[in-house]
């Protein structure tokens, strides 16, 4: 494969070229473009997520309140309720959409993703054995989530014989089966549970954004914001690791570094992720693929995708709110409702023999 080609190939053909001395720097048009208006889209998805629930304010009340300018109960609902249940979506879809396309990308497969691997039912056994042990509260111990996620992404890594990014439909296999069996150990240890704390253990892991508070969502906003940029280092990488490795590795992919490094990331974020909200399923398949139809095959749809896990999210978990009025549907319900026709298009729409 010519440059030529290969430049043609990744998109570069219909990006800005900025030049300013030896330095060189290429901006693709139609990936700011859709970021931009995803981010515009965000923006009103927070807006509406502020003034719509039980409770409905107009838009008056709710600057009033962000700016402490609203009567106590205003204050209370918006500033103490519902902005941190926003602020931990937003955490939450930004961490799965990012992670979601790493791992899509590494395995060459759309249906790689955390849930479908175990990463997040590991996660979730890590905090609720954390939870059960120390009988600490839920949003006390989400640091154990990311050490849950990495073991798992070991033994996922260690039954598919140590190679990681080149059997992509082994390691869905081997994940399938792992995520079963996270999945009935997290069951196990609930139903031994009394009532109380085992409704309180069920209702988080079904994936909710009820129990969004600063205790949780400063350091876990300080862990994704230390980890984006490392993300972010992998891109290039990530953009080598949709060709084979006798193409992928000649333009400058290290052999195994770089999925090391990659995968560490998803444990990370993805472990972020569910120690913020729970383990809530279809983000991360879905976000990867709407960014990627949005901004072409040119490039990997990072930053893209963490937006619309972003929107995802927080508009999901703004329909629960509404369809079951006056009580809720948890975010994670929601996202599995929607999330099971979405992977039937996917399978149904993947060509033959791939």
């Amino acid at each position: 494969m010519t440059q030529a080609m290969l430049q043609t190939k990744l998109g570069y053909q219909q990006d800005w070229l900025i030049k300013c001395g030896p330095v060189r720097l290429r901006v693709p048009r139609r990936v700011v473009g859709v970021n931009v208006l995803l981010l515009s889209l965000l923006a009103m998805v927070i807006l509406c997520s502020l003034l719509l629930g039980e409770f409905p304010i107009t838009v008056g009340q709710v600057v009033g309140a962000l700016f402490g300018k609203a009567d106590r109960a205003h204050l209370i609902l918006v500033n103490d309720i519902r902005l941190p249940r926003v602020i931990t979506g937003l955490i939450t879809g930004f961490g799965l959409g990012l992670a979601g396309t790493m791992i899509q990308t590494l395995a060459r497969n759309r249906l790689a993703t955390p849930e479908v691997l175990g990463i997040n039912e590991g996660a979730t056994l890590a905090i609720i054995v954390a939870i059960t042990i120390s009988s600490s509260q839920l949003f006390g111990v989400w640091w154990v989530a990311p050490v849950g996620s990495a073991l798992t992404a070991a033994l996922l890594i260690l039954l598919g014989g140590g190679r990681v990014g080149s059997q992509g439909y082994r390691l869905l296999i081997i994940g399938l089966g792992l995520t079963a069996l996270l999945r009935s150990l997290n069951e196990l240890i609930i139903s031994r549970q009394n009532l109380m704390h085992a409704s309180a253990l069920y209702s988080w892991s079904l994936g909710s954004l009820a129990t969004g508070n600063e205790t949780v969502n400063l350091p876990v906003s300080v862990g994704l914001l230390v980890m984006l940029p490392v993300c972010l280092l992998c891109s290039r990488w990530l953009n080598l690791m949709r060709f084979e490795e006798e193409i992928a590795i000649p333009l400058g992919l290290p052999s195994r570094g770089s999925r090391l490094l990659v995968v560490c990331c998803v444990v990370v974020v993805a472990g972020l992720s569910v120690g913020a909200a729970g383990p809530i399923a279809f983000v991360a398949l879905a976000a990867p693929i709407l960014a990627s139809r949005l901004i072409g095959p040119a490039h990997v749809p990072m930053l893209t995708s963490a937006w619309t896990g972003c929107v995802l999210v927080l508009a999901a978990d703004t329909l629960g709110r509404l369809i079951a009025y006056p009580h809720e549907l948890p975010v994670g319900v929601v996202c599995s409702v929607l999330g099971g026709p979405f992977l039937l298009w996917v399978v149904l729409r993947q060509p033959a023999g791939r």
